[in-house]
C-alpha cells in the first residue's frame, strides 16, 4: 500500500548522526520553489520509504526507478 512519509523518513545529509538507508528508488522528481531540485524516494530495505534530496536538477538524470542504492551521512 501507500506509505506516508513523516519527519523520521526525509534524509538529512548535513546530520552526521543521521541513519544511511539502502534499497530500491520508488520515485524521482524536481522540488523546490524553481523546480530546480532532484529527489528520490527510496524503499529502504527496513522497510521506510526514504525521501532524499539529491541536489541541482539534471545531475541525477541516469538515476532509474528501481536501481539501488545507498545515501549515508557523512
Amino acid at each position: 500500500g501507500d506509505r506516508r512519509l513523516d519527519a523520521d523518513t526525509i534524509f538529512d545529509k548535513s546530520d552526521p548522526d543521521g541513519r544511511s538507508a539502502t534499497g530500491a528508488v520508488l520515485q524521482t522528481g524536481l522540488t523546490g520553489e524553481a523546480h530546480d531540485r532532484a529527489y528520490a524516494i527510496i524503499d529502504s530495505l527496513d522497510g521506510r520509504a526514504v525521501f532524499v534530496e539529491l541536489g541541482v536538477a539534471g545531475e541525477f538524470e541516469e538515476l532509474k526507478r528501481g536501481a539501488i542504492v545507498t545515501v549515508s551521512p557523512p
